[in-house]
């Protein structure tokens, strides 16, 4: 019988025993092959600590939409439809060979059969584009949905079951014609969606500019990744740190640098690319890869000094319970938009949202309304291109722009206060004016919804805030400093950019200035003010910051440890 093929082609479910990895490395004893010859090392720039090894897969962003909008008339989009039709007709030939080799005859069957109904139904596809002018994306929803309509609702059940045979190739094609999924392409297959492997591989993940709503999406399979641009300081970087993904960027052209054939080794630690590692070189880095993936460290919690964790995704409240963190200072709710690549309605935020309260149990989670724009975007929310996106409309001005975004949210936590206190974070706030516009919008939002409980705060990440800290405090419950944006705007350097040296600006004179007096204004209003970002993540800042009468910083989960260690010394040193 025929059946489902979800977790054998391009959606990323396919299962190990039917797709095992050419070339697997695992330690203690590598399999490697050098099919472009020797070994080369190249010099990057370490963007996230570990090392990791595996084969290329290469990141696409949106050429399958270039290629399916290269033009509108019927001629036009029977070519975008030829195109993605020939590379679906190759992915299911690669795949047949494959379990042919692996006398996998149930399989085999599979793929054949739907090579056929695609082939079949491609006929009519393009006759509907010429016929009936339409694009290439309309015709194949129509034809598919047609098919697919006929067969489910025959009285014989094995026919009632190929109806997700023509629902799954009409999504193949729709991925691969539009841009709504970026693609995955490695040596032997192309048009996985980005997460997910078809063929179960461990890989290297190979981009060009590496943005936070590509990592936020990758590291299902993914081990390390390289890249020609990612900063140091970007939010690329804080997930992929986070997520404990190596990475190594600064190495230019680095797409053409690479081939599908190699085998590479990536190490974090100290910025370095190697093409096709040898025996012994995967040898010598194997120590380190056992160590990063030791458990984390844990130090119990103190008492007069919290650290709390951020958290990019629900799955990471996990992590954030074995450190033992005083509760999720900062969940950046706008990564689960981003890894999902599509907007949540109320009820699917309020399930996300009770779901983490209550794994939580009790401890404070702080919930920062999403914080869209700039190198955080997404393509269903169409926001158009900037000449300078982080100083553009991000944050709270994409919020008052699109307050559809922040009503489902603010409601979805509403209902979930109910069960448990909510603290609500507006994002990149520049002015106590726009913070009223906001606060607003969220009585309006919650107007008909009784016995909620929220409190409500802001991200002090622009000067300008700063600036109003005394005005802002009179009409917040708490503040967060976002010290990676603030660190940013103060001194007029990109926090994208390799140049960015986060060290030398946290140890400015002047960004002290600035907290100090941000906690001198806490301290007339008897608000509670705390501190993320670089500032929390680096240990040689926490005495500084507890000799200036902050007693809470959230840092990632990774880091909890070692900031309660940092704190715990110049606490008794008193």
């Amino acid at each position: 019988m025929l059946k489902s093929a979800n977790d054998r082609i391009a959606t990323g479910e396919a299962r190990l025993d039917r797709y095992p990895d050419n070339i697997r490395f695992t330690r203690g004893a590598p399999g490697v092959t050098n099919d472009a010859g020797n070994s080369k090392t190249i010099n990057g720039i370490a963007v996230s600590p570990g090392v990791a090894v595996g084969r290329p897969c290469f990141y696409h962003a949106r050429e399958a939409e270039e290629s399916a909008s290269s033009g509108h008339g019927s001629g036009d989009q029977q070519k975008s439809f030829l195109t993605v039709h020939r590379l679906l007709n190759e992915q299911l030939d690669r795949a047949i060979k494959r379990v042919t080799d692996e006398n996998d005859s149930e399989s085999a069957a599979i793929f054949s059969a739907h090579k056929m109904i695609l082939d079949e139904i491609g006929a009519d596809v393009i006759n509907n584009i010429s016929l009936h002018e339409i694009s290439a994306a309309t015709a194949i929803e129509q034809c598919f949905r047609k098919y697919a309509d006929f067969f489910r609702f025959m009285d014989d059940g094995y026919l009632r079951e190929r109806a997700n045979d023509f629902d799954e190739l009409r999504q193949l094609l729709i991925n691969l014609l539009c841009s709504r999924h970026a693609y995955l392409a490695c040596r032997e297959y192309s048009g996985c969606v980005p997460g997910e492997c078809a063929l179960g591989n461990s890989h290297i993940l190979v981009a060009g500019e590496l943005t936070a709503s590509t990592v936020i999406r990758i590291h299902e399979h993914t081990r390390g990744i390289v890249s020609s641009h990612c900063g140091i300081n970007s939010h690329a970087a804080v997930i992929a740190r986070s997520l404990r993904l190596p990475v190594v960027s600064g190495i230019d052209d680095v797409g053409n640098l690479i081939h599908p054939g190699d085998n590479l080794l990536v190490d974090g630690d100290h910025g370095y690319l190697v093409i096709n590692p040898d025996e012994s070189q995967i040898a010598a880095a194997d120590e380190r890869i056992t160590i990063w993936q030791r458990p984390l460290e844990v130090v119990e919690p103190i008492d007069d000094f919290r650290v709390y964790a951020n958290v990019d995704l629900a799955q990471d409240v996990a992590r954030l319970n074995q450190v033992r963190a005083d509760g999720i200072g900062l969940y950046r709710t706008e990564y689960e938009l981003l890894a999902r690549d599509e907007p949540m309605d109320e009820e699917e935020q309020y399930e996300l949202y009770a779901a983490v309260i209550e794994k939580m149990q009790g401890k404070p989670v702080y919930f920062r309304l999403f914080d869209l724009g700039s190198d955080k975007s997404t393509p269903w929310l169409d926001h158009g291109e900037e000449a300078n996106p982080a100083l553009g409309c991000r944050g709270a001005r994409l919020l008052l722009e699109r307050p559809e975004l922040m009503r489902d949210q603010v409601r979805a936590l509403a209902r979930v206060s109910r069960r448990s206190p909510v603290n609500m974070i507006y994002p990149m706030i520049t002015s106590l004016e726009q913070l009223l516009k906001l606060q607003a919008i969220v009585s309006d939002a919650i107007s008909g919804l009784r016995e909620t409980r929220i409190s409500q705060g802001i991200m002090f990440e622009v000067p300008s805030a700063c600036e109003d800290a005394d005005e802002l405090f009179a009409v917040i419950d708490f503040g967060r400093v976002g010290s990676n944006d603030l660190l940013q705007y103060l001194f007029a350097c990109d926090r994208d950019s390799d140049e960015y040296d986060m060290q030398l600006l946290g140890n400015d004179p002047a960004i002290w200035r600035l907290l100090r007096r941000l906690v001198e204004s806490a301290r007339r209003a008897g608000k509670p003010l705390e501190v993320c970002g670089a500032l929390a993540d680096r240990t040689e800042f926490i005495p500084r910051l507890i000799d200036l009468g902050i007693n809470a910083v959230s840092t990632h989960c990774d880091n909890v440890a070692a900031a309660r260690k940092a704190a715990l010394q110049r606490l008794r040193s008193r």
